[in-house]
Parts: C-alpha cells; sequence; structure tokens
C-alpha cells in the first residue's frame, strides 16, 4: 500500500504540475541493466529541493503515453553527491526535511495503469546517487549524474523488464522554472 501511495504521489506531483512548472528544457540518459535508457523529462521547482520525473514513452493509437517513469525527488540544491533513499510519507507531509529519493514504475493498456512497481535498494549506498555537477542561475538550470538500483515489488503480466533494474552512467540536464 504504501508504494502505491508513492507512486500516485508521483503521477499527481509529476504529471498533473502547471504548465509554468514545467521545464523548459531537459535531457536524462543512463545504461538500464547495459542497454541505452531516454525519455522526456517534466519537473517541478520546490523551493529548497526540486524533482524531476523522465518519463519513456510509446506510442499508442497515434499518441505518445508513459510507459516507464524514472524519478527523482526532494533533491537539494547545492553541488555535490547526494544519497538515494525509497520515497516515504515525508514526501507529502514534510518535503522540506524528506530524504532525496528515486522511483521507477511502469505502466500498461493505454498508459494510465500502473504495472510494475519497483523499490530502491536503500542498502546500496555506494551505487545509490544523484551528483549535481554544474548549475546556473541559483538553480534554474541544472546539470547532473547518478546511479540507482531499484527491485520489483509489483508486476503484472505484460511486464518486460527483469525483477532487478542496475541503472548506471546516468546524465541529466534540466532548466527548472
Amino acid at each position: 500500500m504504501k508504494n502505491l501511495f508513492i507512486i500516485l504521489f508521483t503521477f499527481l506531483f509529476f504529471g498533473c504540475s502547471k504548465e509554468k512548472n514545467q521545464p523548459i528544457e531537459g535531457s536524462l540518459t543512463c545504461k538500464l541493466n547495459g542497454t541505452y535508457w531516454t525519455g522526456k523529462i517534466k519537473g517541478s521547482n520546490r523551493g529548497a529541493k526540486f524533482g524531476f520525473v523522465c518519463q519513456k514513452l510509446k506510442i499508442i493509437d497515434g499518441k505518445e503515453v508513459p510507459w516507464q517513469d524514472l524519478g527523482f525527488g526532494a533533491v537539494n540544491k547545492n553541488v555535490n553527491t547526494q544519497r538515494l533513499y525509497e520515497a516515504n510519507q515525508l514526501v507529502n507531509e514534510h518535503p522540506d526535511i524528506a530524504s532525496t529519493y528515486a522511483t521507477f514504475n511502469t505502466a500498461q493498456d493505454d498508459g494510465d495503469v500502473v504495472c510494475d512497481i519497483y523499490k530502491l535498494i536503500e542498502a546500496d549506498s555506494l551505487t545509490n546517487y544523484i551528483r549535481i555537477t554544474k548549475e546556473t542561475g541559483n538553480y534554474k538550470e541544472v546539470w547532473g549524474e547518478f546511479s540507482v538500483n531499484f527491485v520489483r515489488t509489483r508486476g503484472c503480466t505484460e511486464s518486460t523488464l527483469p525483477d532487478t533494474l542496475r541503472i548506471r552512467d546516468g546524465q541529466f540536464h534540466v532548466v527548472l522554472e
């Protein structure tokens, strides 16, 4: 139930944010279990912290729909390496003190039904990180790198990804307004 709560929050927070909170541009690339992975970034500036989600899209009936989501939240605005944790209820209740977190999930049907839910493997503290390498304009534009491991906690019959995801060589650039 807790995982479903976090997934729903991620969809609502990133999927329904107002147009003025969307980044002007953004890019994210990584290797997911050794295979190149990229998508479209959405983001939101949240005061002292920020978050963004990268959506890999699938074309269904001529429309692009979110199919896989890789999200980062409660990222502190400082140039350093931040350990990643599993999202918890502080994300909603007290976002200013929430730990930096990562999420990954997939969709099914026409992109609006959750399929896979992945949980960050917190014990792997050396591999789970996000690092801001550069910023300009008081964090209006941010570059960085990341690495993270996930394990599937819920799946569906349409699932095509393995139980464990190893995301490496992650690079991102996001413009936040």
